[in-house]
């Protein structure tokens, strides 16, 4: 494959990049990670879409956070033969998809005490409260 000037890319009107590939400063990592995100987006989109299957947002939403990790992580990527590049790029994607799925499980059995407030009886109070929270 061809290599991807950011620059040029940029200029292509058809083609909508991330903008966390504006917060690297070093063209030649910009150029990379562009590259790879280009070259292995389907890759991305379908392992995430293997997480959240009726919910393309939230497919999207994981790409996103496996983007920002990649680009944390460009020196990582440099040096992996181009194999193994795709199988470290599925792992990102997976642990973001699961980081996702992770804060949504602790937000579902987050106790809202604010709902609970004004219970006159502290027995039943306490039997929201544990029941929530089981």
């Amino acid at each position: 494959m061809q290599p991807f000037s950011f620059q040029s890319l940029m200029e292509m009107q058809s083609i909508v990049l991330p903008l966390v590939f504006l917060a690297i400063e070093n063209d030649d990592d910009r150029d990379f990670i562009t590259e790879i995100y280009l070259r292995h987006r389907p890759l991305m989109y379908k392992t995430a879409l293997r997480f959240f299957p009726s919910c393309p947002q939230d497919a999207e939403e994981a790409v996103s956070a496996a983007l920002e990790n990649l680009c944390r992580y460009i020196h990582s990527i440099r040096a992996l033969a181009e194999e193994d590049v795709p199988k470290y790029i599925v792992s990102v994607v997976r642990n973001a998809c699961n980081g996702i799925l992770r804060k949504r499980k602790t937000a579902e059995n987050t106790v809202d005490f604010l709902s609970l407030e004004g219970t006159a009886d502290d027995n039943l109070l306490l039997d929201n409260v544990l029941s929530k929270a089981s």
